[in-house]
């Protein structure tokens, strides 16, 4: 379970979380002047969301004279990034429980597994969720300083307010890397969840195949299984439902609208010409753009796929088990 330690202890360095790990207890606990992080966080995201809503207005302008399409996408995608700006900073401290609740069920069910674990079975080491943990994580690190080097450049060529500009693009990029290190947490416990699932899935089937004999360790052991099995369905789905569910419902309006606008955009500069006379510079912030309308895709569609793999897994998993007993 390292590589949840290590994850939970960046995330709250930068203050993205609000839950830390307390070597002494073994156990997972919120996090010092968690009322102070929250205050300063939330003010920030206010202040930021009142700077770029200012800033929207003089791009309303200039939308409202392209068309219906774009003047409703161009309000729906502000407000709804506006109203995320406001709502990511709430589970920090408002369901910091659930989350500390969820990750210590995840450590009592590894100490579980690997008591019920015979030495003769090999222990998962969560290798490969420690690997996907570090290519989402650094990924996201990754493509914010591209999107910082490469906004400062077009920001200073393209827009007549270079500086106010960049400031708008640097509050979007860290709003966007704050959402992918929040998600990043979600697809780690779902990962870590499955992992244990799947454990569980093996050891169920190997004691359908013992014998009358071990029908008392069989029933011990089938008792531990149904205790680990009901705090993953009872403690850590709703907690993942209830800390990461409001960040992605706001995100799949956000996400689908805004790679519309993007695809429309790029195709006008495809159909006009624009990107072969206008030069380095709308070929650049067009890239930039597409890179992030991937970007956006890329981490809700990874998360909608675990969540139903995970949702798959446990009912395949409760029916394991019933049919076992």
């Amino acid at each position: 379970m390292q590589c949840l330690y290590r994850h939970v202890a960046w995330l709250g360095k930068l203050n993205i979380v609000s839950v830390r790990y307390d070597s002494t207890t073994g156990a997972f606990a919120a996090a010092g002047y968690g009322a102070f992080r929250f205050a300063v966080l939330l003010i920030s995201s206010l202040l930021g969301a009142i700077y770029v809503f200012c800033r929207y207005s003089k791009d309303f302008i200039i939308y409202f004279d392209q068309g219906a399409f774009y003047l409703y996408v161009f309000i729906i995608v502000k407000l709804t990034f506006v109203t995320i700006c406001v709502v990511l900073p709430l589970p920090v401290y408002w369901r910091r429980g659930e989350l500390v609740a969820g990750l210590n069920v995840l450590l009592r069910n590894e100490t579980l597994l690997c008591v019920v674990l015979p030495p003769t079975v090999k222990r998962h080491s969560y290798q490969f969720v420690n690997k996907c943990c570090q290519v989402v994580f650094w990924t996201s690190i990754g493509l914010a300083l591209l999107f910082f080097v490469g906004y400062l450049k077009t920001s200073w060529v393209l827009s007549d307010e270079p500086l106010l500009s960049y400031l708008s693009a640097v509050f979007h990029i860290l709003v966007s890397l704050y959402i992918d290190c929040t998600l990043s947490l979600c697809c780690l416990i779902i990962l870590i969840v499955l992992e244990q699932l799947s454990c569980l899935e093996q050891r169920l089937l190997t004691i359908a195949q013992w014998t009358v004999e071990t029908m008392c360790a069989k029933e011990s052991l089938l008792s531990t299984f149904c205790q680990l099995y009901d705090a993953i369905t009872g403690i850590v789905l709703p907690s993942l439902s209830s800390y990461f569910g409001p960040i992605l419902t706001l995100l799949c309006p956000m996400v689908v609208w805004h790679c519309s606008i993007r695809l429309m955009n790029l195709l006008e500069l495809l159909e006009d010409g624009h990107l072969s006379t206008n030069g380095f510079d709308d070929m650049l912030i067009s890239t930039m753009g597409l890179i992030w309308m991937v970007n956006d895709i890329k981490k809700l569609v990874v998360v909608l796929m675990l969540s139903e793999f995970l949702h798959r897994k446990v009912s395949w998993t409760g029916s394991t088990s019933n049919s076992r007993t």
